[in-house]
């Protein structure tokens, strides 16, 4: 018979004033200790065979304290060097809304060169303009002055 021992009927309902059947017999009574001895027994190689199961499961979860350990040490190296990540792209931000300020500066700078650029540009247009219209000047001039001294130069009574 395996274990653990059920009662697989519904026990008989007992008759007032009746004894427990087998209770006084003396074979009745070896046999009952003979198999309570035996329960016994199987009992104590059951909890030893406990015993060893949980002395693995204690191997085992040692085993696992110590990766969890492990892995717990390993994320908070990683936490550290997260925050070192974070303070050095902080820094880069900071950098870099620095440089866009230099940047827009730089830009607003450029963009009054620019618009000088353009003035002078205006003004050299002027004067060149100014300068063309002396230079037509100067041509009709040099043309009557060179039609004046032709004349000049045709006279007989030039001296000479």
């Amino acid at each position: 018979m395996g274990y653990p021992q059920f009662r697989t009927r519904p026990c008989r309902p007992r008759r007032p004033g009746s004894t427990l059947p087998g209770v006084t017999d003396p074979t009745d009574t070896d046999r009952k200790l003979r198999q309570l001895d035996n329960d016994v027994t199987a009992i104590y190689g059951m909890l030893e065979s406990i015993q060893e199961t949980q002395k693995a499961h204690t191997a085992t979860l040692t085993g696992v304290s110590k990766q969890l350990t492990h892995v717990a040490a390993v994320q908070t190296r990683h936490g550290n060097r997260l925050d070192e990540h974070d303070a050095a792209l902080a820094e880069h931000k900071a950098q870099l809304i620095e440089i866009a300020a230099v940047q827009k500066r730089h830009g607003n700078r450029l963009d009054g060169i620019d618009a000088k650029l353009d003035e002078h540009t205006a003004k050299l247009d002027e004067h060149t303009a100014k300068l063309d219209q002396h230079t037509v000047k100067l041509d009709r001039i040099e043309a009557s002055l060179d039609k004046v001294l032709t004349v000049l130069q045709s006279r007989p009574d030039r001296p000479r």
